[in-house]
């Protein structure tokens, strides 16, 4: 899975974009590119007029970590969390461990259903992004509440927590043309 190109920021909102990578990603990702250019009504109704509101651009390439299955949200609507972790140095031979045990100790007694983490490949290194999927935000809240009540839950976090640099949610709600509504 690969966060989609370009992602503007519009403003100083940021919305990412999960999208499945086929196995011919980077030479299909090139000709693609390629075949844009070369199109006059992406040049003029797409490129032109997002051109102005553009103020950065950041690519990432992620994959599914090894131990993550990609999943499904167990009924439509509901929102999204996507949460991102810039961990220390060293790679999932050093974190992952730690990393999967606090995802899992989330996940097992339903804290939230995780729908997928990935690593990043390309772009901003050390990066792991969990997908999570509730109910509604509010059902996010009480989840979040009783995951830091629970002993299992705040000693695994305790010991990932030792890799971490940074960590930043984003809350998202899915458009109506969104394929995870």
């Amino acid at each position: 899975f690969r966060t989609s190109e370009p992602e503007p920021h519009i403003g100083s909102e940021q919305q990412p974009a999960l999208v499945p990578e086929p196995v011919a990603y980077y030479s299909q990702r090139a000709a693609v590119r390629a075949a844009l250019a070369q199109d006059p009504s992406w040049i003029s109704e797409y490129i032109c007029k997002a051109l102005p509101l553009l103020t950065a651009q950041d690519n990432e390439v992620s994959y599914l970590v090894p131990w993550s299955r990609l999943k499904s949200p167990p009924q439509q609507g509901g929102v999204f969390e996507l949460a991102t972790f810039r961990m220390r140095p060293g790679g999932p031979a050093v974190w992952g461990g730690a990393f999967q045990a606090a995802m899992s100790a989330h996940d097992a007694p339903g804290y939230g259903k995780l729908l997928g983490a990935f690593h990043s490949e390309f772009g901003l290194l050390n990066r792991v992004h969990a997908l999570w999927w509730f109910e509604s935000a509010d059902h996010r809240a009480e989840c979040r509440h009783k995951a830091h009540t629970d002993a299992r839950v705040v000693a695994a976090v305790r010991n990932s927590v030792a890799h971490l640099d940074s960590q930043r949610n984003q809350l998202m709600f899915p458009c109506t043309f969104s394929p995870m509504k």
